[in-house]
Order: structure tokens, then C-alpha cells, then sequence
């Protein structure tokens, strides 16, 4: 899980394809774990409920964003691709928000 991540530091971390197949709790742990680990984030959501043909197989577009969030990243850009396998995807670049 997020917490047995190791302690590297790194300009980028990519995490495409796994967002939508985790539960809610997951992501926010990893975007926490990611927050202490990397100045780039990008990460992609296959919007929806939550269900699907395979379980977990989307992510509740509005909450994702209110998560990464709350992790403290902010978006630098995002863009949807809707000819990628049949399913929708959001792509997010997120960076660190500013410390106070």
C-alpha cells in the first residue's frame, strides 16, 4: 500500500491505469504519500461512479478532484482522451500547493 512505499525523492511520479481500480481510501493515501515523494504528479481517472464492468473500474470525477486537493496538490493541466480503449480518461498534472 501507499505506506510501504519507499522514501525516494523524484521529479515525477506516474501513476496511470491504477486510480480507477483502487477505493477512495487508497487514493488518498497514495496522493498524501506521493505529496512527501515528487514536485510532479500525473495521474489518470476513468470518470464514473465508481462501478463498472470490473470492479472499482471508475472514479467519481468531482471527488477525485476535491481529494487531490485536500492532499495539497493543485492542477497544473488536465485533458480528457476519449479514444483510448472505448473509456473516457482524464489526465491530471498536479504539483505540490504552495506552502503558506
Amino acid at each position: 500500500g501507499a505506506h510501504d512505499l519507499p522514501a525516494v525523492i523524484a521529479d515525477w511520479v506516474l501513476c496511470l491505469s491504477v486510480f480507477t481500480h483502487i477505493d477512495r481510501p487508497d487514493r488518498q493515501a497514495y496522493l498524501e504519500a506521493f505529496l512527501t515523494r515528487a514536485s510532479n504528479l500525473l495521474v489518470d481517472i476513468i470518470p464514473g461512479s465508481g462501478l463498472g464492468d470490473v470492479e472499482l473500474w471508475t472514479a467519481d470525477q468531482r471527488q477525485f478532484e476535491a481529494d487531490f486537493e485536500a492532499a495539497g496538490w493543485q492542477l497544473r493541466a488536465s485533458t480528457e482522451d476519449v479514444n483510448y480503449d472505448a473509456n473516457d480518461r482524464v489526465y491530471y498534472w498536479l504539483t505540490p500547493r504552495p506552502r503558506r
